[in-house]
């Protein structure tokens, strides 16, 4: 809860809208197979980046019991430790668009992570703010990234939340995993 009380209060201050903006399409996903981009997909996939992953923040990220990023973890198709190795800007429908690229250290849950993946954060990511704010800080980060592919607008397109890549978001990766295996 204190992370998505951060996560707004960063938001408001920064300018940052509350809408998601879609991430590059998956190639190789089948996409009529994808699940639709909507309901509770929007809010666990929702190209969110936690401010902690930038040094802005109050008080220590908790993530072990906290029930939205353990549903983000059961739900994601991977979860790994990844490096930021780019920022790029562009725009998408003449509206600005920041790209960032990132590369896979470490799969923690989920299939095994392709070596790189994008994720584009418009104008409508709730982070979108945030990020152009921070371009500069952000290259080189170690983050930890749930993800899943979703169809929208008839295409294949990955939905990111991005998180810090400390061992308590780790540890509560690990646990949320097993509690699935737990339920089996």
């Amino acid at each position: 809860m204190r992370i998505l009380s951060a996560m707004l209060v960063i938001s408001a201050l920064a300018g940052a809208a509350t809408a998601c903006g879609p991430s590059r399409p998956s190639a190789n996903a089948s996409v009529a197979s994808l699940p639709p981009y909507e309901g509770r997909a929007t809010e666990l996939f929702n190209d969110g980046l936690d401010p902690a992953v930038v040094g802005l923040t109050m008080e220590k990220p908790i993530y072990r019991g906290d029930l939205l990023f353990r549903e983000r973890c059961q739900a994601a198709e991977h979860v790994a430790r990844m490096k930021i190795t780019t920022v790029t800007e562009g725009t998408n429908d003449g509206k600005k668009t920041i790209t960032l690229g990132f590369a896979t250290v470490e799969r923690l849950a989920g299939a095994t992570p392709p070596s790189t993946i994008e994720g584009a954060f418009g104008a409508a990511s709730p982070s979108f703010g945030l990020i152009d704010r921070m371009q500069g800080k952000l290259q080189g980060k170690l983050v930890v990234v749930t993800w899943r592919t979703f169809r929208q607008d008839e295409q294949a397109v990955t939905h990111v939340f991005v998180a810090p890549d400390d061992p308590e978001v780790v540890g509560a990766v690990h646990e949320n995993v097993a509690l699935v295996e737990l339920s089996k």
